[in-house]
C-alpha cells in the first residue's frame, strides 16, 4: 500500500513472503498485452526475472488459468502437477502456485517453491498465499489505473506546455518544473501565440489543483483565452469573458489566475491585464520594473471587472513571468519572495532568454532542491525591428 509502483510491490513480496513460508524460491509472473512475464524472483538465477514465457513454456505452466486458483504439492517425486521438464529445470521438490486475479480476470501468478527438499504446507501457510494474492490483484489493478491516468495526464501537459519554435519579433525562454513526480502533473501553463501579424498573445496562469482535474481545466482556460484573443482586442475583455464562460462552465472550487498580455513588436507596446496572479517585471538595461496587478482571479464570481494597464518595451527589455511556485520556494519558514527574485532578475548576465533557467536554478538552490509548488517561468524579449536597427 505504500508505493503505486508494481515492480517495487512484485519484489518485496517474492522476497519476504519466501522468507515467511519457508520456502526456498518464489517467481511472480505478470500476464501482459504481448505474454507472459516473469517480473519477480527469489531464489531464482537473476537472469529469470523480466523473461518472457514462451508458447512451450506457458503450456508447460499448465497450472495458469487453471481450476483451482491455488495448487499445491508437497512433494513433486510421489505426484506430479508440475510438467517433467519444467520440473527438472527449475530443480522443484515442493510448491504453492497461485493465480493473481481481480474482477474476475487473471492478471499472474505466484509460484513459492522449495527446490530441495520435501515441504508440507499447512493451511496457514495456503491461506497465507490466497491472501497474498488477493493483495496482488488489487495492487496491480490500482498501479494500472494510476499508470493510465498518469500517461494521460502526461499527454495533456506536454500539450499545454508545447511552445511555438520561433514567432517573429521575439526571442523567448521558458522553463516548467513539476514539485514531485508523483504529482508532475499541474495547473501551471503558459502559451505565446500570434494573433495578428507584429501581435504575440502571451499567457501566464496557474489552476489551482494538481492531477487531470487540473490539466483539463488549464487547457479550457487556456483555449478559451486564445479564442477570445483573436476577436477581441483588449485583455480586460478577454480576461472577462473568459470568467464569466468559466462560470457557466460549472467547475467548482476552482480558480485560475492568469496574465495576458499583447505585445506589438513593431511598436513594443504591451498591453495586458493581470487577473490575480503574481505581478510580472520587465527588465530593462539599467532596471528591473513590477508591472501593476489589479484584477480578480478568474472562475470566483461572475460579472466581476476586469481593467488593463500598458506598459513600452523597448528592444531588449525582457518580460519576466512566473507562477507563486517561484516566490513560495521554501527554506524552512522563508520563503524566496519577490525581493529575491527582483535581485536575481536585477543581477543576471548574459542573454535575456537565459533568465527562466537562472531563477530556477536559484530558487532551487535556496530551497535545497525541496520545492513544495510547482513553477513556470516565460521570459520574452523584444528583438529590435528592422526600422529601430536602421536608425541607430
Amino acid at each position: 500500500a505504500s508505493t503505486l509502483n508494481f515492480n517495487q510491490i512484485t519484489d518485496t513480496v517474492a522476497a519476504k513472503a519466501t522468507d515467511a513460508l519457508g520456502f526456498d524460491a518464489c517467481s511472480i509472473i505478470i500476464r501482459e498485452d504481448s505474454g507472459w512475464f516473469v517480473r519477480s524472483v527469489t531464489g531464482f538465477p537473476a537472469e529469470l526475472k523480466n523473461h518472457k514465457l514462451t508458447q512451450a513454456e506457458v503450456r508447460m505452466m499448465h497450472l495458469i488459468e487453471g481450476d483451482p486458483d491455488i495448487v499445491v504439492s508437497e512433494d513433486t517425486e510421489s505426484d506430479d502437477p508440475l510438467d517433467r521438464e519444467l520440473k527438472r529445470k527449475y530443480d522443484v521438490r515442493s510448491f504453492i502456485a497461485a493465480l493473481i486475479v481481480a474482477k474476475g480476470k487473471v492478471l499472474g501468478l505466484a509460484f513459492f517453491c522449495s527446490r530441495h527438499r520435501r515441504h508440507a504446507s499447512v493451511p496457514a501457510e495456503i491461506g497465507f498465499v490466497e491472501k497474498i494474492c488477493a493483495s496482488l490483484g488489487l495492487a496491480l489493478e490500482n498501479a494500472t489505473l494510476y499508470q493510465a491516468e498518469h500517461d494521460v495526464a502526461n499527454t495533456l501537459q506536454e500539450t499545454l506546455l508545447t511552445m511555438p519554435a520561433k514567432l517573429e519579433g521575439i526571442g523567448f525562454d521558458y522553463i516548467y518544473r513539476s514539485a514531485t513526480e508523483a504529482a508532475r502533473v499541474g495547473g501551471d501553463f503558459y502559451d505565446l501565440f500570434e494573433i495578428e501579424h507584429k501581435k504575440i498573445g502571451i499567457i501566464v496562469g496557474d489552476v489551482s489543483g494538481k492531477g487531470i482535474e487540473a490539466a483539463t481545466l488549464t487547457a479550457l482556460v487556456k483555449n478559451m483565452i486564445r479564442a477570445y484573443a483573436y476577436y477581441h482586442s483588449n485583455p480586460a475583455e478577454v480576461m472577462s469573458l473568459t470568467n464569466d464562460a468559466l462560470i457557466r462552465a460549472a467547475v467548482e472550487s476552482t480558480f485560475v489566475t492568469a496574465f495576458f498580455g499583447i505585445l506589438d513588436t513593431a511598436s513594443g507596446s504591451l498591453w495586458f491585464c493581470n487577473a490575480g496572479h503574481p505581478p510580472g517585471m520587465i527588465k530593462r538595461q539599467d532596471t528591473v520594473e513590477e508591472l501593476s496587478s489589479c484584477s480578480p482571479a478568474i472562475g470566483v464570481f461572475a460579472g466581476l471587472e476586469y481593467s488593463d494597464a500598458r506598459e513600452q518595451l523597448d528592444p531588449e527589455d525582457s518580460l519576466i513571468l512566473y507562477t507563486d511556485g517561484v516566490v513560495e520556494a521554501r527554506r524552512d519558514s522563508a520563503l524566496f519572495g519577490e525581493e529575491r527574485l527582483l535581485d536575481c532578475i536585477r543581477n543576471t548576465d548574459g542573454p535575456s532568454t537565459n533568465v527562466p533557467r537562472i531563477i530556477f536554478d536559484r530558487i532551487s538552490e535556496f530551497a535545497e532542491n525541496n520545492l513544495t509548488d510547482d513553477v513556470a517561468i516565460l521570459s520574452v524579449v523584444r528583438e529590435a525591428s528592422t526600422a529601430e536597427l536602421h536608425t541607430e
